[in-house]
């Protein structure tokens, strides 16, 4: 019997002390049993820093749209577990950082097109080296996400995008950072 893992888990037979070497088949033991290793192997990865091995985070360097990093520090990680994808990061400004737009960040993998466009897929923060403010990313067309901030306005809590005054008015050893978890294609 061939391994059928991953689609099933496999149910070898076991041979008993008084089997004879051919009932089941030695031989047939071995190579089912090495089948089923190598699949369980390919499954977990080799472990080297790919960003694919089970337990392995891995550098990523982003695109960052609507700012310019300048003398600014960008750290991420990522991994990926079959389609789970954990990605998170930090930016420190510098002091020829500069926000010009939206702040839409690139994505190790891309999103599973189950994950509408404009939904939220963790978290996003910016720290003024006083506050701490709170916001969500959003999915923004499978390949990247736009970090929005919470702006309490009449009612309801809405999403804000990012510019040069919001949350606040940014400045030399501010950072903003994300911690997002989805789904790849």
């Amino acid at each position: 019997m061939a391994s059928t893992f991953p689609t099933t888990i496999d149910n070898f037979t076991d041979p008993l002390s008084t089997s004879p070497l051919n009932s089941p088949s030695h031989s047939l033991q071995h190579a089912n049993i090495n089948d089923a290793v190598e699949k369980i192997e390919t499954k977990l990865g080799t472990g080297t820093p790919t960003g694919t091995a089970i337990g392995v985070y891995s550098a990523y360097t982003p695109t960052i749209g609507g700012f310019t990093l300048g003398n600014g520090t960008v750290t991420t990680r990522w991994t990926q577990v079959n389609k789970q994808v954990h990605y998170y990061g930090r930016v420190v400004l510098g002091s020829t950082s500069a926000f010009t737009a939206a702040l839409d960040i690139s994505i190790p993998i891309n999103i599973n097109a189950a994950s509408a466009v404009l939904d939220t897929i963790g978290t996003c923060g910016a720290y003024n080296g006083s506050i701490l403010f709170y916001g969500a990313p959003i999915n923004l067309f499978n390949n990247q996400i736009r970090c929005t901030f919470f702006t309490a306005s009449g009612t309801y809590v809405s999403n804000t995008d990012t510019s040069a005054t919001v949350p606040f008015t940014w400045a030399n050893g501010n950072i903003f950072f994300w911690n997002i978890t989805y789904e790849s294609v």
